[in-house]
């Protein structure tokens, strides 16, 4: 059985499904296989979902954490 979370971007909000798999759905060998929708369980509320950044915000936010870094280190040293 997989879990269907419900989730919200905090920067962007862009909304979107993010699925957990249990430990009663992992087949060996096969990282990417899905339970069949009968079997997925829906967490949370769609109208309320949990506030999370999206890959493409925080891919952002790294990079430019990462280049205000390098910017702090030149003026350091």
């Amino acid at each position: 059985m997989c879990e269907i979370h419900f989730r919200k971007c905090t920067s962007c909000k862009n909304a979107w499904e993010e699925r957990k798999k249990l430990a009663s759905c992992e087949v060996p060998g096969d990282p990417d296989s899905r339970c069949p929708p009968s079997l997925c369980m829906y967490v949370g509320s769609v109208r309320r979902p949990v506030l999370r950044e999206c890959e493409g915000c925080r891919e952002r936010r790294e990079a430019e954490e990462e280049e205000q870094q390098e910017v702090a280190g030149r003026e350091s040293g």
